[in-house]
């Protein structure tokens, strides 16, 4: 597993050797590695209910806006949006809405 920084500084490299097709490809990669993430720590911590799933969404999420405060400070301008991490679930997955006052 990767640290935030370390995302951060693919996601700015990529701005600066693409640019936004170099952002987008490397939002794209974030977002799966994070969810490869999420997946690992479900079946590291023998995760069975959705109390837990929903720590461990919370925990992606936050490690999302600590990418996003590192990338948009170094950019000086907003290039990730905070909560990014959920709003991609949320419109991929909109069941998980139910689960809204326990995820966030």
């Amino acid at each position: 597993m990767k640290k935030a920084r370390e995302y951060a500084t693919d996601i700015f490299e990529a701005i600066k050797k693409d640019g936004n097709v170099g952002l987008d490809q490397a939002i794209d990669c974030t977002v799966k590695s994070l969810l490869d993430e999420t997946v690992f720590l479900r079946e590291q911590r023998h995760c069975k209910t959705d109390t837990c799933l929903a720590a461990i969404l919370r925990e992606t999420n936050q490690k999302w806006n600590a990418i996003c405060r590192r990338v948009n400070g170094r950019a000086g301008t907003e290039v990730l949006i905070s909560n990014g991490f959920k709003a991609y679930l949320l419109k991929k997955m909109p069941d998980l809405a139910v689960l809204d006052d326990q995820l966030w």
